[in-house]
């Protein structure tokens, strides 16, 4: 019985943990747009550079997309995004 019970307790802290970490957070979207943003810099070769460019744009957009309308979420994807840059990613 225990173990059931250990089991079950397991599996909803873990539940409650992913939950808790959500990628569409203004922070998780700052620093994934920051590390899109990285690999432009960082291109050994033009076509890298544009690739890694149409990424982060796509990656904006769809961000855009989703969220533009909530003028407080983008301020603080704005915030992450200082943040980040100002760390040098």
């Amino acid at each position: 019985m225990n173990k059931i019970l250990t089991s079950t307790g397991f599996a909803v802290v873990m539940l409650l943990a992913a939950c808790g970490s959500s990628s569409n957070s203004p922070d998780a979207i700052g620093k994934k747009w920051c590390e899109l943003d990285k690999a432009v810099s960082q291109a050994q070769s033009e076509e890298e550079e544009e690739a890694a460019s149409k990424k982060r744009d796509a990656y904006e957009n769809e961000i855009t997309e989703k969220y533009g309308e909530d003028e407080d979420f983008m301020d603080k994807v704005g915030e992450a995004v200082e943040a980040c840059e100002n760390e040098g990613y």
